[in-house]
């Protein structure tokens, strides 16, 4: 008997010649392109020539078929692929328990199974026995071996001599056996990652692999490489994370000498990690500071987030000086712990405690972090919300006599949110706070004991901030009042007048330790204005393959705003020292978001600006991104405050227009005489991932100009060249100079070697060279 090509006549074949298919069974399809034949001899059916056979769930290919009469033993010989469908029916074997690392949905529904020359599938105990070499293939997890049996009834599977290949782990070894979700691996090689000459591997007596996916490993011995470097009788790892993973650096400095640094970490859980910051430096010690962070989330709305970071060293080096021109001490420490805490969108906790032996600390021991942290801050806060209400406790508090803050000890805030009021587009909000402020800074200067930085103090007073003569400690009672009323002049025009009151009562301040104030009362502060906004917009249909914008569009938003603040005291020949906050940003004229609460007096401010902002939808997605915007404004203060200019241009451009360039830039002008003020600017372009160029610059007129240059370029795949200068124009030299190579060796070691140079500071002013553990994590 001969079938045609691609002919489909099995079906009525199996029931012809007897065999016969259970009920309960699915359909069986049997297409092939060669020859039928029918041995009576042995009961059996042979077909020939690209057979496929489809009974739901499985898809059976391969050059050749014999069946047994009763259906109950297939032999398939020659390319053989097994199929199984997932999402059938009749899919009872589990093949989702296999893929620890990815979600089935990511995965086709049809996936080939098996792969094998010749094997021999039992129908009716789901037993599939290739001959030979065979592959596996469940989910993201890829079994090669011998001798290999998968029984589909028990969800199991054996072999021998195997090779398993996962997303974390690579295995190889003498048996292999999978039942009940448990994976059992005996006399195992294993890899953390794909096998490489320099990556982490070892062996192990046994290798079990938990429902729960985590490995428990007996009898290890671990290596890099071909160098042993570590025995162990027992070790559990968790597959889903890296549960250790360290990073270091080794290199000779001229403040530190030769040093060694070291920070391993260990996470036995997706919560918890462990880190210790363990260095040893020639010339300064040994420094040894454990920490920790914790983050979870609950399905209970609790969400946790802490971390720790310490450090201790008995420092033998050349200490210095602090701030204040006092002598450090050798026992030098640092402790700094955050915590945030939030239930639901109502209750949220946060707290910082930063606690440091001496001002200089962190500078010379993490320069990383000093960039970040340039003094110890404290402060805990608690806030609730009800509906448009904000009830909240804060506190900000020095530990330490080298830490300037102006203290809350503490604050205690009530606030409505501004919601509507009696129209729909009548608007209010409110505050009233209690405050215990003390401006420790004044003890500090008055308690310094060298003559030259007294001098120094009392020039710093007298001539650049004068407030700082205010009162240091005093309470304070503020209330706040603010309405507004929105009017729709048309559909792209609309008029905002808006009204507030404050009034502040201060009561026994001191001017100093010795100095005590009786003398109470009460500042009233009221402020009335208007905004005028336009909203106007265009669109263009531009199709750009480079910038991949399929669609334009250009918002334009002039602004016209105007502010008086009306002020009346009933304190005379007093300012207290709650001081105003340095920025480079858009300065605010809202009477209630002023930063110096206790420096606002009588006011006229108009302010003019345009805020341009560029949208563009994409090519493929049609999702909708910001191009750039480009904003503009120009205020004019009637009152002229510290001597200083009242007269303000502030720009703000930000350039984003395609993935390898991004553009952020402030700036603001005194409009006297158009001098810059001060200015911040950041440009960065790459190519994908074979170089990145990025230039920074600030500038603050008469303190700070300097501009700082970045640099990557991939030499091969796994080398790449890395610069940074850093320049200031004041002194007209390199303040920070930085050259290295990174290397990708294996899957875990990425090696930085580098050399830097540093000068013009106060502190570690050195030519370092580094040899830098960048990531190592298995």
């Amino acid at each position: 008997m001969h079938s045609t090509s691609n002919s489909r006549l099995l079906t009525f074949l199996i029931f012809s010649i007897g065999l016969s298919v259970s009920a309960q069974e699915s359909p069986v399809d049997i297409t092939s392109s060669g020859d039928i034949e029918w041995a009576s001899d042995e009961q059996s059916l042979q077909i020939t020539g690209d057979v496929e056979i489809i009974q739901d769930p499985f898809r059976l290919l391969s050059d050749s078929i014999l069946m047994q009469e009763d259906f109950s033993r297939i032999q398939a010989i020659g390319s053989v692929r097994l199929y199984y469908n997932t999402e059938s029916e009749q899919a009872d074997f589990e093949l989702p328990e296999f893929q620890p690392f990815m979600v089935s949905e990511n995965l086709p529904a049809e996936r080939k199974l098996l792969e094998a020359e010749r094997l021999i599938f039992n129908t009716q105990t789901q037993l599939v026995e290739p001959v030979g070499a065979a592959e596996i293939n469940l989910g993201l997890i890829r079994v090669l071996g011998r001798d290999l049996k998968l029984n589909f009834e028990d969800n199991a599977f054996e072999t021998q001599q195997y090779r398993v290949g996962m997303a974390a782990l690579y295995l190889e070894g003498d048996a292999l056996n999978y039942a009940d979700e448990v994976l059992v691996a005996n006399n195992a090689r294993f890899f953390f990652g794909e096998p490489e000459a320099l990556s982490i591997q070892g062996r192990a007596r046994k290798i079990t692999k938990t429902e729960d996916n985590k490995l428990r490993m007996e009898g290890i011995r671990l290596s890099a490489g071909p160098v042993p470097f570590f025995y162990w009788p027992r070790y559990t790892h968790n597959l889903e994370r890296s549960q250790f993973s360290i990073s270091g650096s080794a290199g000779y400095s001229g403040d530190f000498g030769a040093y060694l640094r070291l920070r391993p970490k260990y996470s036995p859980n997706n919560a918890f990690t462990l880190h210790t910051d363990t260095n040893y430096y020639i010339e300064r010690g040994f420094l040894f500071g454990p920490g920790f962070s914790l983050e979870f989330e609950d399905l209970n709305n609790h969400t946790l987030r802490t971390n720790l970071e310490t450090g201790y060293i008995n420092d033998s080096g050349i200490l210095g000086r602090d701030i204040f021109f006092r002598p450090i001490e050798p026992d030098r420490y640092y402790a700094d712990l955050d915590l945030v805490y939030r239930y639901g969108n109502n209750l949220q906790v946060m707290s910082q405690v930063q606690s440091w032996s001496d001002s200089e600390i962190v500078r010379d021991f993490d320069g990383g972090r000093f960039r970040q942290i340039q003094q110890p801050e404290n402060f805990a806060e608690i806030n609730y919300q009800y509906g448009p209400f904000v009830a909240s406790v804060f506190t900000r508090y020095a530990l330490e006599n080298f830490e300037f803050a102006n203290e809350k000890l503490p604050e205690i805030n009530l606030e409505l949110l501004p919601s509507q009021f009696l129209l729909k587009d009548w608007y209010h909000s409110f505050k009233t706070s209690y405050s215990r402020i003390n401006g420790n800074w004044l003890t500090y200067i008055e308690n310094i004991e060298n003559d030259q930085f007294q001098t120094y103090g009392q020039l710093l007073r007298d001539i650049r901030f004068p407030w700082y003569f205010g009162i240091s400690e005093y309470d304070r009672f503020l209330t706040s009042y603010k309405t507004d009323y929105v009017i729709n002049i048309s559909d792209w025009l609309d008029f905002s007048p808006t009204f507030t009151t404050q009034v502040r009562y201060y009561n026994q301040g001191f001017l100093n330790r010795n100095i005590r104030l009786t003398q109470s009362g009460s500042i009233y502060n009221s402020e009335v204005g208007f905004d005028l906004t336009a909203h106007l917009f265009r669109e263009w249909d531009i199709n750009n393959k480079v910038w991949n914008i399929d669609q334009l569009r250009h918002v334009l938003n002039p602004i016209i705003s105007f502010r008086s603040i009306f002020y009346e005291s009933g304190l005379s020949g007093y300012q207290f020292s709650e001081r105003p906050i340095f920025t480079t940003g858009l300065p605010n004229i809202e009477l209630n978001n002023l930063r110096s609460t206790d420096l606002i007096q009588s006011d006229n401010v108009i302010r003019l600006g345009f805020k341009n902002t560029f949208f563009a939808k994409t090519l493929k997605s049609g999702e909708i991104k910001n191009l750039a915007e480009a904003n503009l404004y120009y205020d004019h203060y009637a009152s002229n405050v510290f001597g200083r200019s009242r007269r303000l241009v502030t720009t703000e451009l930000n350039l984003s227009p395609s993935h390898w360039i991004n553009l952020n830039w402030q700036a603001r002008f005194n409009a006297n005489d158009y001098n810059l003020s001060d200015s911040f600017a950041n440009l960065e372009i790459s190519n994908g991932d074979i170089w990145r160029a990025q230039i920074g610059s600030q500038f603050i007129s008469r303190a700070l100009q300097q501009y700082l240059f970045y640099f990557d370029y991939k030499l091969t795949e796994s080398v790449k060249f890395l610069s940074v200068l850093g320049y200031d124009a004041d002194e007209g030299n390199l303040y920070e100079q930085s050259y290295g190579l990174q290397f990708g060796v294996g899957n875990y070691w990425d090696i930085l070697i580098g050399v830097r140079d540093r000068s013009g500071s106060r502190r570690n002013n050195d030519l370092r060279l580094e040899f830098k553990v960048v990531t190592a994590q298995f």
